[in-house]
């Protein structure tokens, strides 16, 4: 993730809009989170190179939590933050992996030899 070209993003996210139903920054935003830790949305729009709009996070965590792997976890008094729990799944490796093939598959003299979506991806981003 560190020092991703623009061609890069934009392969990461044709591949998380392929992969999720037209969720283009699912996959940027699941790479970010660890097993266990606790985060907020602010924390998360930090840690991505290039970030969505809030409201683009904000909407990707709604979805996290309602398939139970993100735990909205009780406000603290006095704090405006929401906090989450980041719960114990492969998706976050998962998202890290594939985000990866998608920065390979749209780099610059990527192998043409590739097959399937890697492929396509590589069309997709070539434009």
């Amino acid at each position: 993730m560190d020092h991703e070209t623009p061609t890069q993003q934009r392969g990461v996210r044709v591949c998380s809009a392929a992969l999720f139903g037209g969720a283009r920054y699912r996959l940027e935003v699941c790479e970010v989170l660890q097993v266990g830790e606790t985060v907020t949305a602010s924390d998360l729009i930090e840690r991505l190179p290039s970030p969505p709009t809030k409201a683009s996070v904000h909407a990707e965590i709604q979805r996290l939590v309602a398939a139970g792997v993100l735990i909205r976890l009780d406000r603290r008094p006095g704090d405006r933050h929401a906090y989450l729990r980041v719960g114990d799944t492969c998706l976050w490796q998962a998202a890290r992996e594939l985000a990866d093939a998608a920065r390979h598959a749209s780099s610059p003299g990527a192998a043409g030899s590739d097959t399937g979506f890697l492929a396509a991806l590589h069309k997709e981003t070539a434009r």
